[in-house]
């Protein structure tokens, strides 16, 4: 596995990072077209789940119950789907969109003992631990303001102006979370368990020490919603976006180039820029502007970005070893 640079990687001499435009251009287009397409997804699943609410509800289950389910199962139900009907199956096994696989080297194929290990983790995470934290913190999360799960929406535009503070939330925690966790000292007691695939996969991106999955994965994730007392629905849809967007960044599958990553409904460049700081363990801590800003983008740069970093893929594979 390669060895982790810690929390200031710097290349020597610095490359030439890209104009601020690109860092300008990340922010606005990461913070403004996912989430408004979550805000319009959000007002037109909002009568199935009004329905489902309902029907919970006149079968005697409590509201605390009813939060605790439909949070838990947006996880779940995005995880298998994305991850295990989608990558593992239709991609992997099936040969679906093989030519947007990143090329991989032998070493940086996760057997499947460690396949499984992840597995088991992932299912005692989200069908044990996670609902019970959840339903352990609902009285604060109703001091905080979230209210009933029959509640009125907002309206789109204050939907996606939520959805837009959750992603700004997610990006500046995550990021400086993230990158915290890769300070010398920390990395091999915490950080260092998520990176034993360096060739990563979907399934895996929540494969974390307990600290790392609270405070580096949970916290940035459902801070931006639940600290702000969002509607329940908006969590739900928020968790369904932020989980896609990151089982795509570790799927290991890149669609830069197709006909969807040109009209914007891939996260090729995300995941291009996260999984090479799965393979290369340098810099990328997070979204793209935030590594700009803080010049933690050395090494991608000196490779080309996104283009360069594919093309480096298929030369390393062709290599033995």
């Amino acid at each position: 596995m390669s060895a982790a640079t810690g929390f200031s990687p710097k290349r020597s001499p610095r490359p030439e990072y890209p104009p601020a435009t690109f860092a300008i251009k990340s922010f606005l287009v990461s913070t403004t077209r996912g989430t408004f397409i979550t805000a319009v997804l959000t007002v037109l699943i909002a009568p199935y789940f009004y329905s489902t609410v309902s029907f919970l509800g006149a079968a005697g289950l409590s509201e605390r119950v009813i939060f605790t389910l439909l949070a838990s199962a947006a996880h779940t139900v995005v995880y298998v789907l994305v991850n295990l009907l989608f990558f593992e199956l239709l991609c992997t096994k099936l040969g679906w969109f093989r030519k947007y696989r990143l090329a991989r080297k032998q070493y940086q194929v996760p057997s499947a003992s460690l396949m499984n290990q992840t597995l088991s983790e992932a299912s005692i995470g989200q069908l044990a631990i996670s609902p019970f934290l959840l339903y352990l913190s609902f009285p604060l999360l109703e001091q905080l303001g979230v209210p009933a799960c029959d509640s009125e929406l907002p309206s789109v535009a204050v939907l996606w102006w939520q959805f837009g503070v959750a992603h700004l939330f997610n990006d500046v925690f995550f990021y400086w979370s993230h990158r915290i966790v890769h300070v010398t000292a920390i990395y091999p007691l915490i950080h260092k368990k998520h990176h034993t695939y360096t060739g990563t996969i979907g399934m895996a991106a929540e494969y974390a020490h307990p600290i790392e999955q609270l405070l580096a994965n949970t916290f940035p994730t459902v801070g931006g919603v639940l600290l702000f007392g969002r509607h329940p629905l908006v969590l739900v849809m928020w968790l369904g976006q932020r989980l896609q967007q990151t089982y795509e960044s570790h799927s290991g599958y890149c669609f830069y180039g197709s006909w969807v990553h040109g009209i914007g409904l891939t996260n090729s460049h995300s995941t291009a820029w996260h999984d090479y700081h799965h393979t290369g363990n340098q810099g990328n801590f997070g979204a793209a502007w935030l590594d700009w800003l803080c010049g933690t983008m050395d090494h991608f740069c000196e490779l080309g970005m996104a283009e360069g970093y594919i093309e480096h893929c298929r030369r390393q594979a062709s290599k033995s070893g």
